[in-house]
């Protein structure tokens, strides 16, 4: 199956889930939790439309009309190598999905099943991060999928080195983020999940800097 399809199959999977639990919700429900598991925010639960199939559905759409005016327009390039062709798509279909598991998990929470929808944020995190630290280094330059900073757009070489130490790095955080899972309770795990996802991605965009100033220094030596 295209990971498109994967994409607006996980629209359609999240609009069959809240139509699931709507009658099962109660008109005010919990918004937020802090790290404690403590609710800090309630709201009506029309809010979780807006949380679940409206997002998904807008990001599909503006995903769309960003797909096309992508001026470098790299993802579909027809001579991509076949190992990393169609990989944009598929990092997309990976969030996709990871959004809806973000939801299901605040529907269940809010339906009853407190002590699940930490469990599955925990498992969601942990599986994010290894499918997408497989998947990153083989995006192809582009301006809105992967880690966009103004040195990994002003050179290709720059986005590959940063690519590979985020995919190495959320691989490692996965690893880490299950292991803590299995053996650690899940409100401890919770926060080393999502902590290990943060590391992961703010540490190679401040390494994309060091890697071009590298470059440059590299150029002006050899001139």
């Amino acid at each position: 199956m295209k990971p498109r399809i994967l994409s607006w199959l996980a629209v359609v999977v999240d609009l069959a889930l809240t139509g699931f639990f709507w009658a099962k919700l109660p008109e005010v429900v919990p918004t937020h939790w802090n790290l404690r598991g403590e609710v800090d925010a309630t709201g009506s639960k029309l809010q979780l439309l807006v949380v679940g199939p409206a997002l998904l559905v807008g990001l599909m759409a503006l995903l769309e009309v960003l797909r096309r005016i992508d001026p470098k327009n790299q993802a579909l390039a027809a001579d991509a190598p076949a190992a990393e062709a169609g990989t944009t798509d598929l990092v997309i279909s990976v969030v996709m999905w990871f959004l809806v598991a973000l939801h299901l998990a605040l529907l269940l929470a809010v339906t009853g099943a407190p002590s699940l929808g930490p469990l599955l944020l925990a498992v969601a995190f942990a599986g994010f991060q290894l499918f997408l630290g497989n998947m990153l280094p083989r995006v192809r330059p582009n301006f809105f999928v992967g880690i966009r900073t103004p040195w990994t757009l002003a050179s290709d070489t720059v986005w590959r080195r940063t690519h590979r130490v985020a995919g190495k790095l959320l691989v490692g955080g996965g690893v880490l983020s299950l292991a803590t899972l299995a053996l650690a309770p899940t409100m401890v795990a919770f926060p080393v999940t999502v902590g290990a996802m943060v590391v992961a991605l703010l540490g190679p965009s401040a390494a994309s800097y060091l890697f071009w100033r590298s470059e440059q220094r590299a150029g002006q030596a050899g001139r």
